[in-house]
């Protein structure tokens, strides 16, 4: 029990210390603190790992009619289901709570990546399959563009046959 008394404080030390972080950022105004956003955000990040209710259940014991009350924002899950969230899937717990992640862990994208990202993760379900389904359009096109050019290449390098 004393355990959990320190873990608990040491979450919430480092959640104020992150919002600290992030006042000073000025990320303050694109922080969305509240159950809905934050629901939503789980069930989105559930969804992308393909986990069901059931599955959150079996890896962090919250019924799956708790989980679906913290998605739709009627229950405040506590600091150490909301750990537990984090950990099944595999997440920032303060990108669960605000929206926003200091995490390095993808360093690698550029400025507009990291605004496309977490554009996506603001959005619905559904608003985020109409994105994928836009960009797989998108990527269809670039595809067959590229097969055409690939065409037109490959006729241009073949030798010609001339008529005697």
């Amino acid at each position: 029990m004393q355990f959990v008394k320190l873990f608990l404080h040491i979450c919430t030390a480092f959640f104020y210390d992150y919002l600290a972080i992030c006042r000073k950022k000025g990320y303050e105004k694109d922080m969305n603190i509240d159950m809905p956003t934050i629901g939503n955000r789980i069930k989105i990040r559930r969804k992308e790992l393909g986990l069901s209710q059931t599955d959150i259940f079996e890896k962090c014991a919250i019924s799956s009619g708790a989980l679906s009350r913290i998605e739709n924002g009627k229950v405040v899950p506590s600091i150490l289901a909301f750990y537990k969230l984090s950990q099944v899937l595999e997440c920032d717990i303060t990108w669960l709570a605000t929206g926003i992640s200091l995490n390095t862990q993808n360093s690698d994208l550029n400025m507009y990546e990291e605004e496309l990202l977490n554009g996506f993760r603001q959005l619905s379900v559904n608003e985020q399959y109409e994105i994928l389904g836009f960009l797989s359009t998108k990527l269809c096109e670039k595809k067959r563009v590229e097969k055409k050019m690939e065409k037109s290449s490959s006729f241009i390098d073949q030798p010609q046959n001339k008529l005697a």
